[in-house]
């Protein structure tokens, strides 16, 4: 259970074509919100004595939670016969989820292995969102495109079959998951109903040849699906600043990948590294453009745009000097092309850049440990304009207590508070410069008891490799 109250000011100031200052705007808006979460599980293992490694798995969840949200809104100006104006935004989301999943994992011979799963997500929301104004008979009306009542189901069933095995120095992975998607949007208030069902196979195979005892050549495909989340599907976000609103899309459509990747891998006593060549392409490709009207209103919201081509080359790399000190390093560039278009508008871009992170971790008898990690991306070139560099980071420290049942863990995230995303968009009528950060630098301190458990828990089967979000 939560609860709080999020205060925002915002300021607007409007100039005329010869930069002077027409007028000062200001919106002062105070939330409180209040939300809830039950959540229930239940978990079967069974191992089976005829063979090592011969398991079932059986996995159950459930899920409800409430979130309530209610805005008083005012907004005032320094222009003369400009009158206030005064605002209510309310938010009522009920979600509830029910989450089956078994594994089965045979080993067949001495290094075959076959393996079988299911998995079925329920998932149900209603989100009613309503934006309020007064009028001038002190009456509050509600405001049209802001104020709507949507149910979402979404209803997805999935099997899989993985067979993988060694023969001499080559081994390999074949798989193949099959799923039915049944998803639904119905927007009471207007009466719009979107409803979308379908079936796809997900295939994936992965070999390896091992040169020597040390280094091996891998090769790798799959084909992916990346759901839209439930926040890019709702038609509104919230009503804070009036002049820049964001907003999902009720239409939006799954987007689909082929991955495919050959990487090298050379292991030593104290260190590792791998080198990998990928080209990903992506259908559907999913893109949260920028339109702005000809009152200077900006709206953001996603749409499947096209296709993507990226091609790169990955180095991972770890390296453990003594027993109680590793590092880990991955540095990514690529290419990236994206091609699409929106009602007769084109968004394409083709851009090159990089990432890096760096972690890490020191324990001291094997009780304390400290951990840091930085990371790093660069400039990127978007469909509208682009991206400038950003970069965090982390720290955290954690310490066995009361015998190895409990973990005491101390968190800063984004130490050197730097998490900020700026980008650039340039429209055929707007220039558009924005700086946003989602939550500024934080600390988290965590207290873990485990009831006749140590540290660590079996390990639990494969889940659904090559797969959707969350597979």
């Amino acid at each position: 259970y939560g609860s709080g109250v999020n205060d925002a000011r915002m300021e607007s100031r409007d100039f005329n074509r010869y930069d002077e200052l027409i007028q000062t705007v200001e919106r002062v808006e105070e939330e409180l919100e209040i939300d809830w979460n039950v959540e229930g599980n239940v978990n079967y293992i069974k191992d089976f004595q005829n063979k090592e490694g011969h398991r079932l798995t059986i996995d159950f969840k459930a899920q409800k939670s409430e979130d309530y949200e209610d805005a008083d809104i005012e907004q005032v100006s320094d222009a003369e016969g400009i009158p206030v104006v005064n605002q209510k935004a309310s938010t009522e989301e009920n979600d509830q989820n029910i989450l089956i999943q078994t594994n089965y994992i045979l080993p067949i011979g001495k290094e075959g292995k076959f393996e079988a799963g299911f998995k079925g997500n329920y998932r149900i929301i209603e989100n009613d969102f309503d934006v309020r104004e007064l009028n001038a008979d002190n009456d509050w009306v509600s405001i049209p495109g802001f104020t709507n009542q949507m149910f979402y189901y979404e209803n997805i069933t999935a099997g899989y079959l993985m067979y993988g095995n060694k023969t001499g120095l080559f081994s390999y992975q074949l798989g193949l998951r099959g799923e039915y998607s049944d998803i639904k949007t119905d927007l009471r208030t207007t009466n719009e109903i979107n409803k979308s069902d379908y079936f796809n196979l997900f295939p994936s195979a992965n070999f390896s040849y091992e040169f020597s005892e040390n280094n091996f050549l891998q090769m790798s495909y799959s084909r992916r699906i990346t759901r839209p989340r439930f926040w890019w599907i709702l038609p509104f976000y919230n009503y804070s600043d009036s002049r820049n609103i964001m907003s999902g899309n009720p239409n939006i459509n799954p987007e689909f990948t082929h991955s495919a990747e050959v990487g090298y891998m050379n292991k030593m006593e104290k260190y590792t590294v791998m080198g990998s060549v990928y080209y990903r392409y992506s259908e559907g490709v999913v893109e949260r453009i920028l339109l702005a009207d000809t009152n200077g209103v900006t709206y953001r919201f996603p749409v499947n745009l096209g296709t993507r081509n990226s091609l790169g080359l990955e180095v991972n790399s770890t390296y453990d000097p003594y027993p109680w000190w590793s590092m880990n390093a991955n540095l990514n560039f690529f290419r990236s092309i994206t091609e699409g278009s929106y009602e007769g508008q084109d968004f394409d871009a083709d851009t090159y850049g990089w990432t890096g992170r760096f972690m890490t971790r020191w324990t001291i008898k094997r009780k304390f440990s400290v951990q840091t990690s930085f990371n790093y991306r660069s400039p990127q070139n978007t469909t509208q304009g682009r991206r400038l560099d950003s970069y965090n980071w982390d720290i955290g420290a954690s310490m066995e207590v009361l015998k190895g049942n409990g973990t005491l863990t101390l968190s800063v995230r984004d130490i050197l508070n730097t998490r900020v995303r700026e980008n650039v968009v340039v429209g055929n009528d707007f220039y558009s410069e924005s700086m946003f950060q989602w939550r500024s630098r934080f600390g988290i301190l965590t207290f873990n008891y485990r009831l006749n458990q140590k540290k660590g828990r079996p390990q639990r089967s494969r889940e659904f490799d090559g797969g959707g979000e969350g597979m």
